[in-house]
């Protein structure tokens, strides 16, 4: 295993628990192409544990135009061993495998050979293929990453059943100081430090302030009060409001009471400027913040979800009225008990655990230090009361701790940060998909209309000036492709020489017939869609922009995608193995939330979208 120092950037980034995730992810790769091997490479650097190359190609004079890891000396080699070999050399620590087989052979004769993996990537596979391998990815909750790159065209479809997102890092760091609601340990320190108004008369002499109160005089000087740290200052100022207002256990709820609070932390500037009442004034919402938000009293129900966070509080809630949940898939087994743990504590104690961290402030090194080790003692405690309710529920179900793989770290980064938590839950490939060879169609997951529909409503969102080259229309382009390819069993423009001219002519309009019968299945307006039909002739030199202008996607999309012929080139195929490899790592480390479910590249106009159909 390589040291802390090789990995050192990119554990500043997913952590300590997110690099051992990943040291023991097992990837399989199907099909090591441009698009399939670039995606592997960018898994390998950072240090992914295992993979494994599963094609039954040979190095063709096609792959060393857009396939960086193969060599003219390489040519009909099988592409799989040849890829591997270069691949592993990039990084000693990570294991590589390469297997010469079929997938769809081998999920015929060894399907069990596909649950050792923790992540398949599946690269330019027809989609038609697909729907056993999806079936049972899905089935043992397996995450399965699509990749289709053509042209200067590219898109990612994610299908992951069930993940478990353990932080859900943002751009800035959420600190839980419980100003709202103090624990015990806060209130001792901040009486000791700022005596209830009630108690004491507040008066300065020119650099002094004198804090007295009916048993005792304590006094300090003005650097050391204005160097409170602001939490302190906020929950004073919340339990003057308290007295003032008659309201021992409210908070303010409206405009009125929130200004009133705020001139309370007004009053306890002493000197203009100081840095401490300053640093509360802009955090001061946190003297309204309930003491447990609302997706964790009242999370929407799972089909409404909208975010990883609502959905994992959705489901969390479920696990807690459930117990036959709570005896699921072994992959899932071990992220619902933390969850069902999670929601037992907060039945208990009415609140989260308390994380611990602090946020930097303006404070003295001694009050900073006190503060600490109050949040760091409430910490431990949770953790302890957390690990307890764990326990019993082991005990309960049968479980050993060890099985399961519960370590230390994934109990305290849970406690240390429980509204980092999310859920990913994509729907299935083969329900999504526009494809007629699949269970299900478009028009049940409706997904895609509404992103179309969305798109003509706000037509400067993506794709620049021109609406024709949003990647949702793309995508829609892509599908079609998908139901040429079943019917006729090769890519669009994939033609002979001598048979080219007339067709590509008929290729260009068997395509444009496609995307009509997905539009009507999408019960999209025929309108957006070129009048001309399949037998129609047209130019296939010109520039595509230049055909059927009067629609946003018809002829002019089809004239594009046979332009490709289904090949690759190799700078979009680095592009989005980049994009796709992100993330695969962020579900092998479980740190940050994945693509949910969707992404499009148009590398023709520089545009590209995410989204969830």
């Amino acid at each position: 295993m390589a040291t802390n120092d090789k990995y050192d950037r990119q554990l500043r980034l997913w952590g300590p628990i997110g690099q051992r995730n990943l040291s023991k992810s097992h990837v399989l790769l199907i099909q090591a192409d441009a698009v399939g091997a670039e995606t592997l490479k960018n898994l390998v650097l950072p240090g992914v544990g295992a993979f494994t190359i599963l094609d039954d190609h040979r190095v063709t004079s096609e792959d060393l135009g857009n396939n960086f890891f193969v060599s003219v000396d390489a040519v009909g080699k099988p592409r799989a061993e040849v890829v591997c070999e270069l691949l592993c050399e990039m990084n000693p620590d990570v294991k590589g495998s390469s297997r010469v087989g079929n997938f769809q052979n081998l999920l015929e004769t060894e399907p069990e050979y596909f649950l050792r993996f923790n992540l398949v990537i599946a690269a330019n596979i027809p989609r038609y293929q697909l729907e056993r391998l999806a079936s049972l990815c899905w089935k043992e909750y397996i995450p399965l990453l699509c990749l289709r790159c053509v042209g200067f065209l590219g898109s990612i479809h994610l299908q992951a059943r069930e993940h478990f997102v353990a932080e859900a890092r943002g751009d800035s760091e959420r600190h839980d100081l419980r100003v709202s609601s103090p624990f015990s340990g806060l209130r001792e320190l901040l009486d000791e430090v700022l005596p209830p108004l009630s108690e004491y008369a507040l008066l300065a002499e020119g650099t002094e302030a004198v804090l007295a109160d009916s048993s005792s005089v304590t006094s300090f000087d003005s650097h050391e009060y204005s160097h409170i740290p602001y939490p302190l200052v906020l929950a004073r100022a919340l339990t003057i409001w308290q007295q003032r207002s008659g309201r021992s256990s409210d908070l303010p709820r409206t405009a009125a009471e929130k200004d009133a609070l705020r001139c309370i932390v007004k009053e306890l500037e002493l000197v203009p400027g100081q840095r401490n009442i300053e640093e509360a004034l802009r955090e001061i919402r946190r003297c309204w913040e309930p003491l447990l938000p609302a997706v964790v009293t009242d999370p929407p129900a799972m089909e409404d979800a909208q975010t990883a966070q609502e959905r994992l509080w959705s489901f969390a809630a479920r696990l807690g009225g459930d117990d036959s949940l709570l005896a699921s898939h072994v992959a899932t087994r071990k992220h619902r008990l933390l969850l069902r743990a999670l929601a037992d504590f907060v039945k208990l104690n009415g609140r989260l655990p308390i994380g611990g961290a602090l946020p930097d402030c303006t404070a003295t090194s001694r009050l900073y230090t006190q503060l600490q080790f109050v949040f760091h003692r409430q910490a431990q405690q949770d953790r302890a009361s957390f690990e307890g309710i764990l326990s019993g529920l082991l005990s309960e179900n049968e479980v050993d701790r060890r099985v399961l793989q519960i370590h230390d770290e994934d109990i305290a980064s849970l406690c240390r940060g429980p509204l980092a938590l999310g859920l990913l839950a994509t729907p299935p490939l083969y329900v999504s998909s526009a494809s007629d060879h699949m269970d299900g169609d478009v028009a049940r997951g409706g997904g895609l209309r509404d992103v179309v529909e969305e798109l003509l409503d706000s037509p400067n969102e993506e794709g620049g000036a021109d609406l024709r080259q949003s990647p949702a229309l793309w995508f829609v382009a892509l599908e079609a492709t998908e139901r040429f390819y079943a019917r006729h069993f090769r890519q669009p423009g994939d033609v002979s020489a001598s048979a080219e001219s007339e067709q590509l002519e008929r290729d260009a309009g068997l395509l444009l017939d496609e995307m009509r019968a997905i539009a009507r299945e999408l019960e999209l307006s025929e309108a957006l869609f070129a009048a001309r039909g399949a037998g129609e002739r047209m130019d296939v030199e010109g520039p595509a922009e230049e055909a059927a202008e009067d629609a946003l996607i018809g002829l002019a999309h089809a004239v594009e995608l046979v332009r490709y012929g289904g090949a690759q080139l190799h700078n979009l195929a680095s592009l989005l193995g980049g994009v796709a490899a992100q993330e695969a790592v962020k579900l092998a480390t479980q740190i940050f939330v994945p693509l949910d479910n969707v992404y499009v590249v148009n590398g023709i106009a520089g545009v590209a979208a995410a989204f969830r159909i």
